[in-house]
């Protein structure tokens, strides 16, 4: 979906570090424009509740944990051979 109009524009962000060699580029004219999302993925409670309390709207709000079931990889303990 592309929208029209956009809410944040950054036009010819850079950023450098001084070196012994002079600087060291690590952006360099980056352009960029965001606009409002259908959605946000988010992988914690806690980012979910700063997220809202930035202003994003809860019903944007699609919560993605990360991790795994530990159930479905049961333990088993190793026999190390040298």
């Amino acid at each position: 979906m592309i929208l029209s109009s956009e809410m944040i524009q950054l036009r010819n962000i850079e950023k450098c570090y001084k070196t012994k060699a002079g600087f060291t580029y690590v952006l360099r004219q980056i352009n960029l424009d965001i606009a409002e999302a259908d959605f946000v993925t988010v992988n914690s409670k806690f980012t979910r509740a700063r997220v809202a309390e930035l202003g994003c709207p809860e019903q944007k709000l699609s919560l993605l944990p990360v991790g795994l079931e530990l159930e479905a990889f049961p333990f088993k303990e190793r026999i190390w051979q040298l």
